[in-house]
């Protein structure tokens, strides 16, 4: 099993690879000042991470929580409150989580591959 360091470094390297963008949470939706990580899987709704924990010196207090929200552009995230969100997996580890996250990105690009 990775370590909890292991497991923050694999999950930014996916979200990179993935093409998620990086943003702000203003407003403490998810939690205050900390980074959100997002990315449009339909017409409204985004799957986003919130990177929590990065300012203690404990690596083991650092993490993510993944979510699934309703926006009306992408430039709200952060800045206003969705209009619908649920918690997909608080505490996300990528090693044992990550077939939630593969199961919705597939959906969107199956959905995408299918409209064109």
């Amino acid at each position: 099993m990775n370590t909890n360091g292991e497991n923050i470094s694999t999950v930014l390297n996916f979200l990179r690879a993935e093409g998620f963008k990086r943003t702000v949470d203003k407003i403490g939706t998810y939690c205050t000042n900390y980074d959100l990580y997002y990315k449009k899987i339909s017409d409204s709704n985004y799957l986003i991470l919130n990177h929590f924990g990065k300012e203690y010196k404990s690596i083991d207090k650092e993490g993510f929580d993944f979510w699934i929200a309703s926006y009306q552009s992408e430039k709200l995230i952060g800045k206003t409150s969705p209009s619908n969100f649920s918690d997909i997996r608080l505490g996300f580890n990528f090693e044992r989580d990550k077939n939630l996250m593969l199961e919705r990105l597939n959906s969107f690009w199956r959905e995408r591959s299918e409209r064109q």
